[in-house]
């Protein structure tokens, strides 16, 4: 993850302070379909973990909430899969980033289905994005939506990294 992205300006306060977890620091909300290994945390920190939901019927996901009064319009994103070499055939292959104003109503931002090269087959891989300027909108809650299973037949959602680009509108 580098410096550039929305959940690093916010764990580090408009770059005024140093990096806190913004989700541990309680600056967003973050929270996942089911919990198994981690926390729903691990997706914004600085360095890859084990992070994932348990095995059940998809659709698995994991959410954050910006807080009141912040909005974003994504145009691109990054995902890291887990750090864990037994789980690289567990790596996203069919999601959806979605975003909503109110975290009940959502749009699909991007939408990736059967792509098992999407994200590198190794442990801690990471790969970006593009959100179609078409598709883009300024919302304040977003979830990686996991839509179909993973490389290996799997309902393992693995997310150990969230990064997001664009522009973001705070409360003044």
């Amino acid at each position: 993850m580098d410096e550039r992205g929305l959940f690093y300006y916010i764990g580090t306060q408009g770059r005024t302070q140093p990096w806190r977890n913004p989700a541990e620091a309680g600056w967003v909300t973050a929270t996942w379909s089911s919990d198994n290994t981690g926390r729903p945390s691990d997706a914004f920190s600085r360095q890859p973990s084990e992070c994932r939901t348990n095995s059940t019927n998809i659709p698995s996901w994991h959410m954050v909430d910006l807080g009141v009064g912040r909005l974003f319009t994504p145009t691109r994103y990054t995902l890291r899969h887990s750090n864990n070499q037994g789980y690289v055939e567990y790596r996203l292959q069919s999601w959806r980033l979605e975003g909503s104003l109110d975290g009940a109503s959502w749009r699909t931002l991007d939408e990736h289905t059967n792509e098992p090269n999407a994200i590198p087959a190794r442990p801690d891989a990471m790969a970006t994005f593009a959100v179609a300027p078409a598709q883009a909108f300024p919302a304040r809650h977003f979830r990686v939506l996991m839509s179909g299973p993973s490389p290996n037949g799997g309902n393992i959602l693995m997310l150990s990294g969230l990064e997001m680009y664009g522009s973001l509108r705070q409360p003044q």
